[in-house]
């Protein structure tokens, strides 16, 4: 694996701690990026979004003390942080969550494509579907021929990718569906099992895995790159960037709770620590920010370049320097 750790002026620096009535949270701290705090969320595993900015959050009773395959339902969060309201019914793990923009997938303009295991015993995985009016119905499954959905990603042709994240007695596989029975695209060597999913403008599948690395395969399923990085733990998110500060590279956070980035040739670059080491996700919003769920932290972060100052903002503080420069000039006791 390439690695550059280069210190940037994006290093975190320290760890703030924002305080509510409910408990002090620890916030990663980054130079030229503020770290806020944008929603309260119970137990929040997967982020999808709406092209309005309205955020679907999936959901692991295990944040509230509960079973892993408990039934509960996914969470919506306003355009902003808020409201914070359950969406449609309760769903066996409803872990992995998708907004299906035209519902080529789910059948309804709007709707929420939501993933995991379908029985406590976790044997079993189903595919579902939440609906603008919130009723729910099971697109896939359950079926034993994939136990544990942990992502989904639409690729740029509207076909539908999910990962079977199991490494003891799933299928180690990539699936896909264009609206009929889902099918294995391709299946991880060894004992690798796929965590997560993203998908570059080329089309090409990039998926992170049990084994620590991210593995790059062709639309097709045939493997480019066995190595492209290695060493980020066993369930890392990785997500592209939308653009905007952050560009368009690949992001991670790993095993060691930071979030890295990665170019086009896997060099990684350190941009900030203080994350979750584990139980998160990372995506882009339509405003270009990061956001991350933390589970055990029952809140979704919301990354942002620190804005630079406007014209009118920086005259205003010209003016307040020269009001105090001359006040001071008229304190000073007058020489005879």
């Amino acid at each position: 694996m390439r690695i550059v750790r280069v210190l940037s002026t994006v290093l975190v620096l320290h760890v703030g701690l924002v305080c509510s009535a409910k408990r002090a949270v620890a916030l990663p701290l980054m130079s030229g990026f503020q770290v806020t705090e944008y929603a309260s969320v119970t137990d929040p595993m997967g982020i999808t979004f709406d092209s309005s900015g309205v955020m679907y959050v999936g959901r692991d009773n295990r944040g509230s003390g509960g079973g892993s395959n408990d039934p509960v339902a996914i969470q919506r969060v306003g355009a902003g942080g808020a409201p914070v309201t359950s969406h449609g019914s309760s769903l066996s793990d409803p872990d992995a969550v998708l907004f299906d923009v035209s519902g080529g997938i789910s059948g309804h303009a709007g709707s929420v494509l939501v993933g995991g295991r379908a029985n406590a015993a976790g044997t079993e995985a189903h595919i579902s579907v939440v609906r603008p009016d919130q009723s729910t119905a099971v697109l896939f499954g359950p079926t034993t021929d994939y136990s544990n959905v942990s992502s989904l990603a639409f690729d740029h042709n509207g076909r539908l990718l999910f990962a079977d994240h199991d490494y003891l007695i799933g299928s180690h596989s990539v699936w896909q569906t264009t609206g009929g029975p889902p099918t294995k695209l391709m299946t991880l060597p060894g004992t690798a099992a796929p965590y997560d999913i993203a998908v570059d403008n080329g089309n090409r599948l990039f998926i992170s895995s049990s084994d620590g690395k991210i593995r790059v395969y062709d639309e097709w399923g045939l493997l480019i790159d066995a190595d492209f990085a290695s060493g980020l733990g066993t369930a890392s998110p990785i997500a592209f960037g939308a653009g905007g500060p952050f560009g368009t590279d690949l992001y991670a956070i790993n095993g060691a709770a930071e979030l890295v980035r990665f170019d086009g040739f896997g060099n990684q670059t350190l941009i900030g620590s203080g994350f979750a080491s584990q139980d998160r996700d990372i995506e882009f919003g339509p405003d270009k920010a990061l956001y991350v769920s933390e589970l055990y932290g029952d809140h979704v972060l919301r990354i942002d370049q620190i804005p630079e100052p406007s014209t009118l903002s920086l005259g205003f503080l010209a003016l307040l320097r020269l009001a105090v420069s001359a006040r001071r000039r008229r304190s000073q006791p007058r020489r005879l």
